[in-house]
């Protein structure tokens, strides 16, 4: 018998079947990442979606099998064919869903998959009425059952890799193989199409049962309009599987918030840890400078102790004996004098040794050379005493002490320095004190603190005559210290007229590691461990205040009571 295909309906079928596919495949995403109530709602949502879609597809490609006798259908058997897919979209969900998809799982699934397709088709088709005898062909018939279950294979297998994809290829491959499987289960409907062959009918169809569907009784869904009523199903399917794909989309995009508030929550954490570790490492950093520093200090303390105790024993002898020889010397030289006076009297030997002499020459250059004698034993004396002073191993507790006897102290260790040089004249210390009480610290880690700050002013003088090329010709290289002080507080002051600092570097000056000096200069921890000493040790306050155009004041400000706030000393 004469029947053909509408193959816009076909075409319509194959879109159909391709879109359940999509959605199979977007569901299973979410119905192995879903738990608990959520999971089944998803479960229930997928299997709905694909089943409407490859029933839909079913029931549009049985309309478009157009035959020249009128078409009627069983709306039982209709109802029933529905329910197949729907058991098969289940069991794929919840077979792609498991963390590891055997083979075993994969070809049990497949079969009862195909099994079910191939039974939606097969109601469908029994759900035929018509004036005609339906004949199958069994070996298409089996090769439609086992295109079902090679097809239902291939979904499942397809399913499970592209459960996770996310990216654009990830989508892509979902695409591509949505249309893969949407051809391989067109295949399956339209072999099994072929399968049945029409022939006359033994009885007539007046004994056709009477819950068959008459088509020419119902227009409006059927026999009237057959356009009208694939509109309808495949409306209806694009709409369920249209909105099952919108949920699926929304889930995402809430999924992917989520994701995206946690990452920006994690890429906070991680900051906020990347934050602490270059915290720590740079106090680790500048814990193992001062713990050098500290050794030094220390190193040098026990120096300075033993050649203090070494040298202070023969400067004694020495500056003792000195008084005594000046004595001998001057009445040597008065009996020298008297000698020339008398020199008629004197024997010849003693009076050739006197003509020799240039007896004026000694009288006027032993005192000379006595008083330097005196003076570089002094010299020694003062620096001997300033490096006690300065390391103080013997002050290891709060003690009160006058600050400015620290800065004189730091003063004499730096006498050397303040000479001039070429191209900068002596630098002039300007003293402006106060008459302050004594204040409570720790002497020997202040004194430290004071030569820091009295280099750095004197580095910045050199940097005026080095750096800038200025002369000084109105202007004497100066440094000022000055003191004030109140009832709680006492301030100490120490100004350079040099070449000041930038303000885009003013604020890190107190850095760890922070320095304006080349390299190999400078190590950038003199002013972070004065800071500390100062701020964390002391409680007091270590400010700066400059100008590029010259000209650079460091104040120290120190509580005058330190035993209000017990600290212990740093490790510096």
């Amino acid at each position: 018998m004469l029947n053909h295909y509408d193959l816009r309906l076909v075409a319509l079928s194959f879109l159909l079947s391709v879109l359940a596919a999509y959605a199979a495949l977007d569901f299973a995403g979410q119905v192995a990442t879903a738990k608990g109530r959520s999971r089944t709602f998803w479960l229930a949502g997928g299997a709905i979606a694909f089943s409407t879609g490859v029933w839909s597809m079913h029931f549009i490609g049985m309309l478009a099998f157009e035959l020249p006798v009128p078409v009627q259908y069983d709306l039982v058997m209709v109802v029933l064919s529905a329910l197949p897919p729907v058991l098969a979209a289940g069991l794929a969900l919840c077979l792609v869903s498991r963390p590891v998809l055997g083979l075993r799982h994969v070809v049990l699934g497949s079969v009862l998959m195909g099994l079910s397709i191939a039974a939606m088709h097969y109601l469908g088709m029994a759900a035929m009425r018509l004036p005609l005898m339906a004949r199958y062909n069994l070996s298409t018939v089996a090769a439609s059952v086992v295109i079902a279950i090679a097809v239902s294979f291939v979904a499942l297998w397809i399913t499970f890799c592209l459960r996770q994809a996310s990216t654009l290829i990830g989508s892509l491959q979902k695409v591509s193989s949505a249309l893969l499987i949407g051809l391989a289960v067109s295949s399956m409907h339209y072999t099994g199409m072929t399968a049945v062959h029409f022939g006359p009918a033994p009885l007539p169809a007046a004994i056709f049962p009477s819950l068959d569907i008459d088509m020419m009784a119902l227009p409006s869904l059927m026999a009237m309009d057959l356009g009208f009523l694939d509109n309808l199903i495949s409306a209806v399917a694009g709409i369920v599987i249209g909105i099952a794909l919108l949920i699926s989309l929304e889930a995402k995009v809430l999924h992917q918030a989520t994701l995206l508030a946690q990452l920006q929550q994690e890429v906070a954490h991680r900051q906020r840890v990347e934050d602490g570790v270059k915290k720590t490492l740079r106090e680790l950093r500048a814990a193992q400078a001062a713990l050098v520093q500290t050794e030094k200090m220390s190193s040098l303390g026990r120096l300075v102790a033993g050649i203090s105790h070494e040298v202070n024993n023969p400067l004694g002898v020495i500056t003792g004996n000195l008084a005594y020889l000046q004595g001998f010397a001057r009445d040597l030289l008065e009996l020298a004098v008297l000698c020339q006076q008398h020199g008629a009297a004197l024997p010849a030997p003693v009076q050739a040794h006197l003509d020799e002499l240039d007896l004026d020459f000694v009288i006027q250059d032993t005192p000379r050379l006595l008083g330097s004698m005196e003076h570089g034993a002094s010299r020694i004396r003062d620096i001997v005493t300033a490096l006690r002073n300065f390391s103080r191993l013997d002050e290891a507790e709060l003690k009160p002490v006058r600050l400015t006897e620290g800065l004189e102290d730091a003063l004499q260790l730096l006498r050397h320095r303040l000479a001039a040089t070429v191209g900068r004249p002596e630098i002039m210390i300007l003293r402006q004190y106060t008459d302050m009480p004594k204040v409570e610290c720790y002497a020997g880690q202040l004194n430290q603190v004071f030569v820091k700050l009295l280099e750095n002013a004197i580095d910045a003088l050199d940097a005026r005559t080095f750096q800038t090329n200025q002369i000084w010709e109105d202007t004497v290289p100066t440094v000022t210290l000055t003191t004030h002080w109140n009832t709680e507080q006492v301030c100490i002051g120490i100004t350079d007229n040099g070449i000041g600092i930038a303000e885009a570097v003013k604020d890190l000056v107190f850095d760890p590691f922070f320095t304006t000096k080349p390299v190999g200069e400078g190590t950038g921890m003199g002013l972070a461990i004065a800071h500390q000493i100062v701020t964390q040790t002391h409680g007091g306050t270590l400010s700066v205040v400059s100008n590029q155009a010259g000209g650079t004041t460091f104040e120290i400000c120190l509580p005058l009571h330190q035993s209000a706030i017990p600290r212990m000393p740093a490790f510096i």
